[in-house]
């Protein structure tokens, strides 16, 4: 593979396939003196080192949590996000999906108060049947 730059700046991880030539005419499978020809290039070596290091920015910046002007929400396995909410009770966290994201700041407050209220549902049963024994 050889990484290109097409006429527009565009970078390309391998060169093209197909081209538009200076007639007009599409080519498959172009020599690399067409590729050229049509207004391609080899990109430089610092380009090369920004296309990576731009890659290697986006790959990190995936696996960090999400922050909007809502507060923070990490992917799950089924890449839904959730919004990490703590208790404040010593329990776990409670864990709100906003997979509709971006919220609106109400949608989030509603979404939030359901969660918490089914949170608190289940603390109180909880600790109903402890005083029940």
């Amino acid at each position: 593979m050889i990484p290109m730059i097409d006429p527009n700046g565009g970078y390309h991880a391998d060169a093209p396939t197909r081209i538009l030539n200076a007639s007009g005419q599409i080519v498959d499978q172009p020599t690399f003196d067409m590729i050229l020809a049509a207004g391609w290039r080899e990109p430089t070596a610092q380009e090369i080192a920004d296309k990576a290091a731009a890659q290697a920015e986006a790959e990190a910046a995936a696996s960090l949590p999400l922050q909007s002007a809502t507060g923070f929400a990490v992917q799950d396995s089924d890449g839904h996000w959730v919004e990490l909410e703590p208790t404040g009770d010593g329990l776990p966290v409670i864990g709100v999906q906003i997979s509709n994201s971006p919220l609106t700041p109400e949608e989030r407050a509603l979404m939030k108060a359901e969660r918490k209220a089914a949170h608190d549902a289940l603390k109180a049963a909880a600790m109903f049947g402890e005083m029940a024994k």
